[in-house]
Protein backbone atom coordinates (compact mmCIF):
# COMPACT_ATOMS: atom_id res chain seq x y z
CA UNK A 1 0.00 0.00 0.00
CA UNK A 2 1.39 3.34 -1.09
CA UNK A 3 1.82 5.58 1.73
CA UNK A 4 -0.59 8.78 0.84
CA UNK A 5 1.28 12.45 0.53
CA UNK A 6 1.41 15.00 3.13
CA UNK A 7 -1.22 17.22 2.14
CA UNK A 8 1.14 20.31 3.28
CA UNK A 9 3.47 18.76 1.01
CA UNK A 10 1.76 18.62 -1.96
CA UNK A 11 0.38 22.29 -1.16
CA UNK A 12 4.03 23.44 -1.16
CA UNK A 13 5.12 21.49 -4.43
CA UNK A 14 2.14 23.23 -6.32
CA UNK A 15 3.27 26.83 -5.14
CA UNK A 16 6.82 25.84 -6.08
CA UNK A 17 5.81 24.98 -9.37
CA UNK A 18 3.66 27.91 -10.05
CA UNK A 19 6.49 30.11 -8.52
CA UNK A 20 8.47 28.56 -11.01
CA UNK A 21 6.29 28.74 -14.06
CA UNK A 22 5.43 32.29 -13.21
CA UNK A 23 9.09 33.20 -12.87
CA UNK A 24 9.60 32.00 -16.39
CA UNK A 25 6.61 33.43 -17.79
CA UNK A 26 7.97 36.72 -16.34
CA UNK A 27 10.98 35.77 -17.85
CA UNK A 28 10.32 34.96 -21.12
CA UNK A 29 8.06 38.27 -21.30
CA UNK A 30 10.82 40.42 -19.73
CA UNK A 31 12.67 39.41 -22.78
CA UNK A 32 10.01 40.14 -25.20
CA UNK A 33 9.55 43.78 -23.40
CA UNK A 34 13.64 44.09 -23.84
CA UNK A 35 13.37 43.40 -27.32
CA UNK A 36 10.41 45.80 -27.98
CA UNK A 37 12.08 47.98 -26.41
CA UNK A 38 15.33 47.53 -28.11
CA UNK A 39 13.58 47.56 -31.66
CA UNK A 40 11.41 51.09 -29.85
CA UNK A 41 14.93 52.70 -29.73
CA UNK A 42 16.01 51.98 -33.22
CA UNK A 43 12.83 52.64 -34.68
CA UNK A 44 13.14 56.06 -32.60
CA UNK A 45 16.57 56.56 -33.64
CA UNK A 46 16.00 55.68 -37.07
CA UNK A 47 12.80 58.54 -37.10
CA UNK A 48 14.68 60.92 -35.55
CA UNK A 49 17.77 60.33 -38.15
CA UNK A 50 15.17 61.18 -40.69
CA UNK A 51 13.47 63.60 -39.10
CA UNK A 52 17.15 65.63 -38.82
CA UNK A 53 17.83 64.90 -42.59
CA UNK A 54 14.16 66.05 -43.10
CA UNK A 55 14.86 69.27 -41.52
CA UNK A 56 18.37 69.21 -43.18
CA UNK A 57 16.93 69.15 -46.54
CA UNK A 58 13.67 71.39 -45.57
CA UNK A 59 16.28 73.94 -44.18
CA UNK A 60 18.35 73.61 -47.96
CA UNK A 61 15.82 74.06 -49.68
CA UNK A 62 14.37 77.58 -47.56
CA UNK A 63 17.94 79.02 -48.12
CA UNK A 64 18.04 78.10 -51.50
CA UNK A 65 14.88 79.47 -52.00
CA UNK A 66 15.75 82.86 -50.21
CA UNK A 67 18.95 82.85 -52.54
CA UNK A 68 16.45 82.52 -55.29
CA UNK A 69 14.54 85.63 -54.21
CA UNK A 70 17.83 87.58 -53.41
CA UNK A 71 18.83 86.85 -56.85
CA UNK A 72 15.68 87.36 -58.98
CA UNK A 73 14.79 90.52 -56.93
CA UNK A 74 18.54 91.63 -57.59
CA UNK A 75 18.22 90.92 -61.24
CA UNK A 76 14.92 92.46 -62.09
CA UNK A 77 14.70 95.21 -59.87
CA UNK A 78 18.27 96.46 -61.23
CA UNK A 79 16.95 97.18 -64.59
CA UNK A 80 13.90 98.67 -63.29
CA UNK A 81 15.50 100.95 -61.49
CA UNK A 82 16.75 102.38 -64.59
CA UNK A 83 12.99 101.99 -66.34
CA UNK A 84 11.46 103.90 -63.59
CA UNK A 85 14.07 106.59 -63.75
CA UNK A 86 14.24 107.14 -66.98
CA UNK A 87 10.52 107.35 -67.67
CA UNK A 88 10.01 109.60 -64.96
CA UNK A 89 12.62 112.17 -66.69
CA UNK A 90 10.83 112.10 -70.17
CA UNK A 91 7.41 112.28 -68.76
CA UNK A 92 8.29 115.32 -67.32
CA UNK A 93 10.63 116.77 -70.13
CA UNK A 94 9.14 119.53 -72.19
CA UNK A 95 10.84 118.46 -75.15
CA UNK A 96 8.52 115.49 -75.37
CA UNK A 97 5.10 116.19 -77.38
CA UNK A 98 1.98 115.42 -75.31
CA UNK A 99 1.72 112.20 -77.00
CA UNK A 100 5.43 110.91 -76.23
CA UNK A 101 5.17 112.29 -72.86
CA UNK A 102 1.76 109.89 -72.76
CA UNK A 103 3.85 107.10 -73.87
CA UNK A 104 6.60 107.66 -71.20
CA UNK A 105 3.88 107.79 -68.57
CA UNK A 106 2.58 104.55 -69.90
CA UNK A 107 6.86 102.73 -69.32
CA UNK A 108 6.50 104.12 -66.02
CA UNK A 109 3.20 102.91 -64.29
CA UNK A 110 3.59 99.82 -66.11
CA UNK A 111 7.40 99.20 -64.72
CA UNK A 112 5.80 100.28 -61.00
CA UNK A 113 3.07 97.72 -61.66
CA UNK A 114 5.83 95.43 -62.28
CA UNK A 115 7.94 96.29 -59.15
CA UNK A 116 4.56 95.85 -57.14
CA UNK A 117 4.42 92.40 -58.25
CA UNK A 118 7.49 91.74 -57.19
CA UNK A 119 7.00 93.11 -53.63
CA UNK A 120 4.06 91.30 -53.27
CA UNK A 121 6.23 88.16 -53.78
CA UNK A 122 8.14 89.41 -51.81
CA UNK A 123 6.48 90.21 -48.83
CA UNK A 124 4.23 86.48 -49.06
CA UNK A 125 7.61 84.58 -49.21
CA UNK A 126 8.26 86.67 -45.63
CA UNK A 127 4.96 85.92 -44.36
CA UNK A 128 5.54 82.16 -45.11
CA UNK A 129 8.60 82.33 -43.37
CA UNK A 130 7.15 84.24 -40.55
CA UNK A 131 10.00 87.20 -41.00
CA UNK A 132 7.04 89.71 -41.49
CA UNK A 133 7.28 92.86 -39.34
CA UNK A 134 5.98 96.06 -38.47
CA UNK A 135 7.92 98.98 -38.06
CA UNK A 136 5.32 101.92 -36.01
CA UNK A 137 6.92 105.46 -36.37
CA UNK A 138 4.74 108.67 -36.51
CA UNK A 139 2.83 109.72 -39.40
CA UNK A 140 0.34 112.42 -40.58
CA UNK A 141 -3.18 110.89 -41.00
CA UNK A 142 -4.39 113.56 -43.60
CA UNK A 143 -1.51 113.26 -45.40
CA UNK A 144 -0.87 109.43 -45.57
CA UNK A 145 -4.44 109.06 -46.50
CA UNK A 146 -4.40 111.64 -49.51
CA UNK A 147 -1.17 110.48 -51.19
CA UNK A 148 -2.70 107.63 -51.97
CA UNK A 149 -5.32 109.05 -53.45
CA UNK A 150 -3.67 111.51 -55.39
CA UNK A 151 -1.58 108.34 -56.63
CA UNK A 152 -4.75 107.05 -57.98
CA UNK A 153 -6.44 109.89 -59.62
CA UNK A 154 -5.30 109.62 -62.73
CA UNK A 155 -6.60 105.87 -63.25
CA UNK A 156 -10.00 106.96 -61.79
CA UNK A 157 -10.49 110.03 -64.14
CA UNK A 158 -9.08 107.27 -67.39
CA UNK A 159 -12.49 105.35 -66.49
CA UNK A 160 -14.71 108.51 -65.54
CA UNK A 161 -14.84 107.27 -61.69
CA UNK A 162 -16.79 109.37 -59.61
CA UNK A 163 -14.67 109.50 -56.37
CA UNK A 164 -15.33 110.82 -52.76
CA UNK A 165 -13.19 111.23 -49.91
CA UNK A 166 -14.10 111.72 -47.00
CA UNK A 167 -12.09 111.89 -44.15
CA UNK A 168 -13.45 113.04 -40.66
CA UNK A 169 -11.71 116.24 -39.38
CA UNK A 170 -12.03 114.82 -35.82
CA UNK A 171 -9.12 112.33 -36.83
CA UNK A 172 -5.91 113.32 -34.86
CA UNK A 173 -3.25 114.67 -37.11
CA UNK A 174 -0.94 112.21 -36.45
CA UNK A 175 -0.68 108.77 -35.18
CA UNK A 176 2.01 106.24 -34.83
CA UNK A 177 1.57 102.91 -36.81
CA UNK A 178 3.46 101.47 -39.66
CA UNK A 179 2.97 104.09 -42.21
CA UNK A 180 4.28 102.14 -45.22
CA UNK A 181 2.55 99.36 -44.66
CA UNK A 182 -0.78 101.10 -44.50
CA UNK A 183 -0.59 103.01 -47.23
CA UNK A 184 0.12 99.45 -49.20
CA UNK A 185 -3.14 98.28 -47.42
CA UNK A 186 -5.43 101.09 -48.19
CA UNK A 187 -3.48 101.40 -51.99
CA UNK A 188 -4.29 97.71 -52.71
CA UNK A 189 -7.98 98.18 -51.75
CA UNK A 190 -8.52 100.73 -53.56
CA UNK A 191 -6.53 99.87 -56.47
CA UNK A 192 -9.28 96.15 -56.54
CA UNK A 193 -12.14 98.98 -56.05
CA UNK A 194 -10.98 101.07 -59.60
CA UNK A 195 -10.25 97.39 -61.24
CA UNK A 196 -13.14 95.58 -60.76
CA UNK A 197 -15.57 98.97 -60.87
CA UNK A 198 -17.21 99.75 -64.65
CA UNK A 199 -16.52 103.15 -66.44
CA UNK A 200 -18.52 105.86 -64.43
CA UNK A 201 -18.94 104.20 -61.72
CA UNK A 202 -18.87 104.98 -58.04
CA UNK A 203 -16.09 104.54 -55.24
CA UNK A 204 -16.21 106.29 -51.71
CA UNK A 205 -13.34 106.06 -49.26
CA UNK A 206 -13.83 107.40 -45.98
CA UNK A 207 -11.74 107.55 -43.17
CA UNK A 208 -13.93 107.91 -39.75
CA UNK A 209 -12.97 108.21 -36.03
CA UNK A 210 -14.80 106.11 -33.60
CA UNK A 211 -13.16 107.12 -30.73
CA UNK A 212 -10.81 108.64 -29.02
CA UNK A 213 -8.63 109.40 -25.57
CA UNK A 214 -5.95 110.63 -24.68
CA UNK A 215 -3.12 108.37 -25.87
CA UNK A 216 -5.65 106.22 -28.39
CA UNK A 217 -7.66 106.57 -31.70
CA UNK A 218 -10.05 103.70 -32.95
CA UNK A 219 -10.21 104.81 -37.00
CA UNK A 220 -12.31 103.18 -39.70
CA UNK A 221 -11.22 102.81 -42.91
CA UNK A 222 -14.11 102.14 -45.49
CA UNK A 223 -13.49 101.61 -49.25
CA UNK A 224 -16.61 101.44 -50.99
CA UNK A 225 -17.67 100.98 -54.75
CA UNK A 226 -20.84 100.00 -57.16
CA UNK A 227 -18.57 97.65 -59.38
CA UNK A 228 -18.68 93.73 -60.13
CA UNK A 229 -18.88 92.52 -56.65
CA UNK A 230 -18.15 88.99 -55.32
CA UNK A 231 -20.78 86.21 -55.04
CA UNK A 232 -21.68 85.15 -51.01
CA UNK A 233 -19.51 81.70 -51.71
CA UNK A 234 -16.60 83.16 -52.86
CA UNK A 235 -15.60 86.04 -50.24
CA UNK A 236 -14.07 84.27 -47.36
CA UNK A 237 -12.01 82.97 -50.29
CA UNK A 238 -10.41 85.66 -51.95
CA UNK A 239 -8.31 86.25 -48.58
CA UNK A 240 -6.82 83.27 -49.70
CA UNK A 241 -3.16 83.28 -51.32
CA UNK A 242 -3.28 83.12 -55.20
CA UNK A 243 -7.27 83.09 -55.27
CA UNK A 244 -8.51 85.46 -58.07
CA UNK A 245 -12.56 85.48 -59.13
CA UNK A 246 -13.29 82.89 -61.51
CA UNK A 247 -15.24 84.98 -63.26
CA UNK A 248 -15.98 85.56 -67.23
CA UNK A 249 -15.71 89.61 -66.87
CA UNK A 250 -12.80 88.89 -64.26
CA UNK A 251 -10.34 87.83 -67.28
CA UNK A 252 -9.14 91.50 -68.19
CA UNK A 253 -8.37 91.61 -64.46
CA UNK A 254 -4.53 89.90 -63.67
CA UNK A 255 -2.66 89.87 -60.62
CA UNK A 256 -0.83 87.50 -58.50
CA UNK A 257 -3.76 86.68 -56.39
CA UNK A 258 -1.63 87.69 -53.04
CA UNK A 259 -2.64 91.18 -52.85
CA UNK A 260 -5.43 90.71 -50.30
CA UNK A 261 -4.00 87.83 -48.22
CA UNK A 262 -0.92 90.07 -47.66
CA UNK A 263 -3.03 93.09 -46.89
CA UNK A 264 -5.30 91.04 -44.10
CA UNK A 265 -1.54 89.31 -43.07
CA UNK A 266 -0.43 93.59 -42.45
CA UNK A 267 -3.41 94.41 -40.97
CA UNK A 268 -2.90 90.92 -38.54
CA UNK A 269 0.04 92.04 -36.85
CA UNK A 270 -1.25 95.50 -36.51
CA UNK A 271 -4.40 94.09 -34.27
CA UNK A 272 -7.21 94.40 -37.36
CA UNK A 273 -8.81 91.97 -40.59
CA UNK A 274 -10.15 93.02 -43.38
CA UNK A 275 -13.91 93.14 -43.33
CA UNK A 276 -16.14 91.85 -46.26
CA UNK A 277 -19.60 92.88 -47.50
CA UNK A 278 -20.80 92.01 -51.20
CA UNK A 279 -23.19 92.07 -53.56
CA UNK A 280 -22.78 90.56 -56.81
CA UNK A 281 -23.56 92.75 -59.74
CA UNK A 282 -23.68 95.95 -57.24
CA UNK A 283 -20.56 96.19 -55.39
CA UNK A 284 -18.59 96.13 -52.58
CA UNK A 285 -17.43 97.79 -49.76
CA UNK A 286 -14.06 96.70 -47.67
CA UNK A 287 -13.26 97.80 -44.10
CA UNK A 288 -10.79 97.53 -41.33
CA UNK A 289 -10.70 99.33 -38.06
CA UNK A 290 -7.24 100.21 -36.61
CA UNK A 291 -6.07 101.10 -33.02
CA UNK A 292 -3.56 103.54 -32.93
CA UNK A 293 -1.57 105.66 -30.43
CA UNK A 294 -2.00 109.55 -30.77
CA UNK A 295 1.20 111.24 -31.19
CA UNK A 296 1.35 113.94 -28.51
CA UNK A 297 1.83 118.01 -29.49
CA UNK A 298 5.60 117.73 -27.90
CA UNK A 299 6.64 115.19 -30.59
CA UNK A 300 5.22 116.94 -32.94
CA UNK A 301 7.49 119.73 -32.17
CA UNK A 302 10.91 117.59 -31.84
CA UNK A 303 9.80 115.79 -35.26
CA UNK A 304 9.51 118.97 -37.04
CA UNK A 305 11.95 118.94 -39.73
CA UNK A 306 12.28 121.06 -43.03
CA UNK A 307 14.76 119.46 -45.46
CA UNK A 308 16.37 121.85 -47.76
CA UNK A 309 18.15 120.86 -50.54
CA UNK A 310 21.14 122.46 -50.30
CA UNK A 311 23.51 120.39 -50.73
CA UNK A 312 27.69 120.45 -50.15
CA UNK A 313 28.90 116.80 -50.98
CA UNK A 314 31.22 114.52 -53.36
CA UNK A 315 29.88 111.17 -54.07
CA UNK A 316 31.67 108.25 -55.37
CA UNK A 317 28.94 105.99 -56.65
CA UNK A 318 29.87 102.01 -57.63
CA UNK A 319 27.77 100.71 -59.95
CA UNK A 320 28.46 98.30 -62.59
CA UNK A 321 25.08 98.23 -64.81
CA UNK A 322 25.46 101.11 -67.51
CA UNK A 323 21.94 102.01 -67.55
CA UNK A 324 21.79 102.75 -63.95
CA UNK A 325 24.89 104.55 -64.49
CA UNK A 326 23.53 106.97 -66.66
CA UNK A 327 20.36 107.99 -64.72
CA UNK A 328 22.84 108.36 -61.61
CA UNK A 329 24.63 110.77 -63.85
CA UNK A 330 21.33 112.61 -64.84
CA UNK A 331 20.06 112.63 -61.23
CA UNK A 332 23.14 114.56 -60.18
CA UNK A 333 23.62 116.67 -62.73
CA UNK A 334 20.12 118.38 -61.97
CA UNK A 335 21.07 118.04 -58.00
CA UNK A 336 24.05 119.91 -59.49
CA UNK A 337 26.01 117.73 -57.28
CA UNK A 338 29.76 116.57 -58.08
CA UNK A 339 29.70 112.28 -58.64
CA UNK A 340 32.32 110.01 -59.67
CA UNK A 341 31.72 106.50 -61.04
CA UNK A 342 33.18 103.61 -60.06
CA UNK A 343 32.29 100.61 -62.64
CA UNK A 344 33.05 97.33 -60.10
CA UNK A 345 34.48 96.10 -57.05
CA UNK A 346 38.41 97.03 -58.20
CA UNK A 347 37.54 100.25 -59.56
CA UNK A 348 36.02 101.42 -56.25
CA UNK A 349 38.83 100.63 -54.09
CA UNK A 350 41.18 102.02 -56.48
CA UNK A 351 39.59 105.40 -57.34
CA UNK A 352 39.08 105.93 -53.26
CA UNK A 353 42.66 105.01 -52.40
CA UNK A 354 43.93 107.02 -55.13
CA UNK A 355 42.50 110.19 -53.02
CA UNK A 356 40.66 109.27 -50.08
CA UNK A 357 39.91 112.83 -48.94
CA UNK A 358 38.10 113.49 -51.88
CA UNK A 359 34.97 111.90 -51.02
CA UNK A 360 32.50 112.40 -48.36
CA UNK A 361 29.83 109.55 -49.02
CA UNK A 362 30.73 106.25 -50.99
CA UNK A 363 27.26 105.03 -52.62
CA UNK A 364 28.19 100.95 -52.87
CA UNK A 365 26.52 98.52 -54.93
CA UNK A 366 26.47 95.39 -53.68
CA UNK A 367 26.01 92.72 -55.84
CA UNK A 368 29.27 93.27 -58.74
CA UNK A 369 31.19 90.51 -60.31
CA UNK A 370 34.79 89.55 -58.94
CA UNK A 371 35.23 92.10 -56.07
CA UNK A 372 31.17 92.69 -54.27
CA UNK A 373 29.92 95.75 -52.38
CA UNK A 374 30.84 93.94 -49.03
CA UNK A 375 34.50 93.31 -50.10
CA UNK A 376 35.06 96.04 -51.57
CA UNK A 377 33.29 97.87 -47.79
CA UNK A 378 36.23 95.96 -46.27
CA UNK A 379 38.98 96.88 -48.35
CA UNK A 380 38.63 100.26 -48.29
CA UNK A 381 37.98 100.46 -44.02
CA UNK A 382 41.27 98.21 -43.63
CA UNK A 383 42.94 100.99 -46.02
CA UNK A 384 41.91 103.27 -43.85
CA UNK A 385 42.23 102.22 -40.60
CA UNK A 386 46.25 101.32 -41.73
CA UNK A 387 46.58 105.00 -42.76
CA UNK A 388 44.93 106.53 -39.80
CA UNK A 389 41.93 108.14 -41.54
CA UNK A 390 38.53 109.04 -40.57
CA UNK A 391 35.65 106.42 -41.51
CA UNK A 392 33.80 108.12 -44.65
CA UNK A 393 30.18 106.85 -44.85
CA UNK A 394 29.69 104.16 -47.04
CA UNK A 395 25.96 103.51 -47.90
CA UNK A 396 25.13 99.95 -48.97
CA UNK A 397 23.35 99.66 -52.48
CA UNK A 398 21.10 97.21 -53.33
CA UNK A 399 18.04 95.98 -55.05
CA UNK A 400 18.05 92.84 -53.30
CA UNK A 401 15.35 94.21 -50.65
CA UNK A 402 14.97 90.51 -48.67
CA UNK A 403 14.41 91.06 -45.12
CA UNK A 404 17.25 91.10 -42.74
CA UNK A 405 19.66 93.14 -45.40
CA UNK A 406 19.41 96.58 -44.11
CA UNK A 407 20.18 94.99 -40.41
CA UNK A 408 23.25 93.24 -41.90
CA UNK A 409 24.56 95.33 -43.70
CA UNK A 410 24.39 98.21 -40.43
CA UNK A 411 25.75 95.37 -38.42
CA UNK A 412 28.68 95.12 -41.07
CA UNK A 413 29.63 98.38 -40.07
CA UNK A 414 28.04 100.06 -42.90
CA UNK A 415 26.34 103.67 -42.30
CA UNK A 416 22.98 103.56 -44.20
CA UNK A 417 21.48 101.64 -46.57
CA UNK A 418 19.04 102.14 -49.88
CA UNK A 419 17.26 100.08 -51.96
CA UNK A 420 16.61 99.93 -55.93
CA UNK A 421 14.87 101.26 -57.55
CA UNK A 422 15.75 104.45 -55.73
CA UNK A 423 13.24 107.04 -54.81
CA UNK A 424 14.50 110.38 -55.27
CA UNK A 425 13.25 111.73 -52.10
CA UNK A 426 15.46 108.80 -49.82
CA UNK A 427 18.25 110.04 -52.03
CA UNK A 428 17.68 113.56 -51.33
CA UNK A 429 17.27 112.71 -47.34
CA UNK A 430 20.56 110.51 -47.33
CA UNK A 431 22.52 113.57 -49.20
CA UNK A 432 20.90 115.78 -47.05
CA UNK A 433 22.06 113.94 -43.72
CA UNK A 434 25.78 113.75 -44.83
CA UNK A 435 26.23 116.70 -46.40
CA UNK A 436 28.98 119.33 -45.56
CA UNK A 437 27.56 121.84 -43.25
Amino acid sequence: MIEEQNPWKKRFERERNARKESEALLEEKSIELWQINQDLEKEVEKRTKDLESALIEANKAHKAKSDFLANMSHEIRTPLNAIIGFAQYLSKSEKLDTKDSKYASIIETSAVSLLSIINDILDFSKIENGNFEIFKNKCETYKLCKNVVELFSQKMGEKYIDFNFNFDENIPKNIVTDEVRLKQVISNLLSNAIKFTQEEGSITFNVKLIEKNDNLALLLFEIIDNGLGIPKEKIEAILTPFIQLENVTNKQHVGTGLGLSICNNILKLLDSKIEIESEENKGSKFSFYLECNISSELEEELDEYVEEENYNINVLLAEDNSANQELMKLVFEELKLNLTIATNGFDVIEKYIHNPNLYDIILMDINMPEINGIEAYKEIRAFEKKKSLNSTPIVALTANAIKGDKERFIDLGMNDYLSKPIKLPELKTLLSKYSKK
